[in-house]
């Protein structure tokens, strides 16, 4: 989707806010010029392993929730309460929460949840 936004002049704007967002698209880019590659499963799965989050640890301590870097929690979506997905928080500011977690078919894995739309929950 993001693809469509930027090629679009008149919506690429909505895009400026996001660094973040522009930095992860430039990288795509730069790997395979935005396109995609096949592979075995086998062999995306040894990339992850293989590959450490780049998410650094932060703060913020305002958070409405109490919520810190190292504390364990469940974050569930508003829309489907019952599909909870456990971790520990790696990041956090006003607009997102970033959850650390080991998948045992891919290891570490940051996870980015928006703010909206999410619950999150002491573990």
């Amino acid at each position: 989707m993001l693809w469509f936004v930027r090629n679009a002049p008149a919506a690429a704007a909505i895009l400026a806010p996001f660094p973040g967002v522009q930095r992860w698209m430039g990288a795509i880019d730069a790997m395979g010029q935005g396109r995609r590659e096949e592979m075995p499963p086998g062999e995306a799965l040894a990339i992850a392993r293989a590959a450490d989050p780049a998410t650094e640890r932060r703060a913020d301590p305002g958070d409405p929730n109490g919520l810190a870097p190292g504390a364990r929690v469940v974050v569930a979506s508003e829309d489907l309460p019952q599909d909870r997905v456990p971790g520990e928080v790696l990041a956090l500011d006003v607009d997102e929460v970033v959850i650390l977690r080991e998948d045992p078919a891919c290891g570490a894995i940051a996870l980015h949840f928006p703010r909206a739309g999410y619950r999150f929950a002491a573990a």
